[in-house]
């Protein structure tokens, strides 16, 4: 299947990622993995795109193998940002801030890279499985 502009808008993406695609593929592409694995660099919302993309059986699949890994990321995360929005409230102005966010970006990247790196696989990878099977994916 091919995505473009109008399929993410007709799915409300939102518009940063739109954006995003647009400045990436400005006539469209086709989904494969390499597509998906490059959208998720672009930090286009990859689990947005499993829900409204995968057909419902897929769809079960991914859920049962991606939410311990929200789970387990969220458990990492968390404190990361409850400190971060501690500092925040004691900032003192937009450069302090600016600062304390690029720490936290810092900080998260390794948990980011790790779970939504393999999300993005794991989406690609059941792409594949559907397109070699049976009907063609997001045109339930």
């Amino acid at each position: 299947m091919r995505l473009t502009e109008a399929w993410l808008r007709s799915h409300y993406a939102c518009r940063h990622e739109v954006a995003a695609f647009i400045a990436e593929w400005p006539d469209g592409c086709e989904v494969s993995v390499e597509t998906l694995l490059r959208a998720d660099e672009l930090r286009i919302n990859m689990n947005w795109f499993a829900l409204v993309y995968l057909p419902e059986e897929l769809r079960a699949e991914y859920e049962r193998r991606v939410i311990p890994l929200w789970e387990r990321s969220d458990a990492e995360i968390t404190p990361l940002l409850r400190g971060f929005n501690e500092k925040v409230d004691k900032a003192d102005g937009a450069g302090e801030v600016a600062t304390l966010r690029a720490e936290l970006d810092r900080r998260v990247a390794p948990f980011r890279e790790a779970h939504m790196g393999r999300m993005a696989l794991f989406i690609a990878l059941l792409v594949a499985e559907a397109e070699e099977g049976q009907k063609p994916v997001g045109e339930q």
